[in-house]
């Protein structure tokens, strides 16, 4: 399968709300919440406000020219941090491709090409992943290493060398 790629802008917004939704971890026996939750500041916080600093781009189905999936960065401070806050200099990582594109490739050409378009400013990135999520193996595969160990949850760093 081919995607292309194109930078986010603030008229994805709409589309990276719709894709934050399914970065909600549930277990396979529990019920997903309600949209809503995505109006709480734990999630709200990945998207708004969209910051000329935040880095992300979309993929599309070269085929279809349909939007597949997204993979962004977003900066936080120590203030206002993230689910996954290490320091101010070190984004944190979204990603979700929609569910029939999975299993494809695409993820993991998307975070390559994020990974060769980032400024030589950032050093690297992080991300959080419930240990129990099936995700965890993707980003070890790309080399993310586990940083810090919470309960279920896991925060990840990548360093560019």
């Amino acid at each position: 399968m081919k995607a292309e790629f194109r930078k986010i802008n603030a008229f994805d917004v709409p589309y990276l709300e719709l894709l934050l939704y399914e970065t909600v971890f549930v277990l396979d026996d529990e019920p997903m919440p309600d949209r809503s939750v995505l109006e709480t500041e734990r999630y709200k916080k990945y998207i708004h406000p969209w910051h000329d600093e935040d880095i992300g781009y979309i993929a599309i189905d070269s085929m279809t020219s349909e939007a597949i999936g997204a993979v962004w960065l977003k900066f936080f401070t120590k203030d206002a941090p993230g689910e996954a806050y290490i320091n101010d200099k070190l984004p944190e990582l979204t990603i979700v491709i929609d569910g029939a594109y999975r299993n494809k490739g695409i993820g993991t050409d998307l975070v390559h090409y994020l990974m060769a378009q980032l400024p030589a400013s950032v050093h690297g990135i992080c991300l959080s992943v419930d240990v129990r999520d099936p995700a965890l193996d993707f980003f070890e595969r790309l080399g993310f290493v586990a940083f810090k160990v919470e309960k279920t949850n896991v925060i990840l760093r990548y360093d560019r060398h």
